[in-house]
């Protein structure tokens, strides 16, 4: 079985949301990737929301991601950044978890 990657219009066209956040050049806000999670509300009817950060981690280091949960694109406060409780940051595997616990691209 001959498995070739993706191309970019496939992992957009088909909604890849791991493939989508792999890639950062297809990122619309450069380094933030607005997520919504899939089933989860709130009173109103509207999706949860979160962020996907990507930054330069250490020479040779692979990509480091930040999850932030519960804030939008448009408003960080700044206690997120401030204190570690509210972020998660890992590689590739934070990646996976967020995919599984219900995060998609939004």
């Amino acid at each position: 079985m001959n498995q070739s990657p993706l191309t970019d219009q496939e992992v957009v066209s088909e909604r890849h949301d791991v493939e989508l956040m792999r890639r950062r050049h297809l990122w619309p806000f450069g380094s933030f990737l607005p997520l919504k999670h899939r089933v989860a509300v709130d009173l109103y009817g509207v999706h949860r929301t979160a962020i996907l950060d990507h930054f330069e981690g250490d020479p040779g280091e692979r990509h480091r991601y930040v999850f932030l949960p519960e804030v939008n694109i448009y408003s960080i406060p700044a206690k997120f950044w401030t204190d570690p409780t509210h972020y998660r940051s890992g590689g590739e595997t934070l990646l996976f978890e967020i995919i599984m616990e219900g995060w998609i691209v939004s």
